[in-house]
């Protein structure tokens, strides 16, 4: 599979990393939006936690944007927060981006994410709001149901979703990782 990057985007020191599993069906969406970031990581980690279908193969066929590393671990069995943390583990950039497989990015969620680090004082974690997708019609009344709007968002008291949240790597690692 080959997708090109949008004419303009470029590489910024950051890893984005994911979990996958079973989602053949999905890639190729997911890849595309990622492809068009206006602003791409230097490396992606993806750990596989066992997919009986496609998924590896779609990865593996997968061509990066230029100046983008890809890492394809798996890992059956593993659950999605081992998953993560394996990513992560392996991740090289000082600045962790976290979206999960079936999602489709916005063309500039890298960028928002990281000029987040850009503040006085620095975060060490950033997290943004995401839009509730599906390729059915159930899948997609699903996901809004479940999915609060961003009216209803309350800046003060919203926890993040690890479908859109970044981080410093100092941060996971006080954490406990």
């Amino acid at each position: 599979m080959t997708l090109a990057a949008v004419p303009n985007s470029h590489v910024r020191p950051a890893s984005l990393v994911l979990t996958v599993l079973n989602e053949g069906h999905s890639l190729p969406t997911f890849l595309r939006s990622l492809s068009a970031q206006r602003h791409l990581p230097s490396e992606v980690v993806i750990v596989d936690g066992g997919s009986a279908d496609d998924t590896v193969e779609i990865l593996t066929a997968w061509s990066p944007p230029a100046g983008t590393a890809v890492r394809i671990v798996e890992r059956p069995g593993a659950n999605i927060s081992q998953g993560r943390n394996t990513a992560i583990s392996l991740a090289e950039s000082p600045w962790i981006l976290v979206t999960d497989g079936g999602t489709v990015l916005d063309p500039g969620w890298i960028e928002s994410l990281l000029d987040s680090f850009d503040g006085q004082p620095t975060p060490t974690v950033v997290s943004g709001f995401f839009r509730p997708t599906g390729e059915s019609l159930v899948e997609r009344a699903i996901a809004f149901t479940a999915t609060p709007r961003l009216t209803e968002i309350d800046s003060a008291t919203f926890l993040p979703s690890s479908r859109s949240i970044a981080f410093t790597r100092d941060a996971w690692s006080q954490a406990g990782g």
